[in-house]
């Protein structure tokens, strides 16, 4: 998906995807962002740094994030 055609995109929910280890790439591009949440992705193990500066940053019932990882950190 091409992250940038979405520049108006303010919240952003993945919801039980299962073959998800981490978050796609280029999400951090998206500079409206402000709201990400997490659910039940039950194989994603890290966030990255970036995800922090966001202001609203939710994860529920993903047992395998244990880390942020740096921006451009391969994954």
């Amino acid at each position: 998906m091409k992250w940038k055609e979405l520049p108006n995109l303010r919240v952003l929910t993945f919801k039980e995807i299962p073959k998800m280890k981490y978050l796609p790439e280029g999400l951090q591009h998206i500079t409206s962002l402000h709201t990400l949440r997490i659910r039940e992705c039950v194989n994603l193990t890290s966030i990255p740094e970036w995800a922090k500066s966001l202001q609203v940053l939710d994860i529920k019932d993903c047992p395998k994030v244990t880390s942020l990882h740096p921006a451009g950190e391969d994954q």
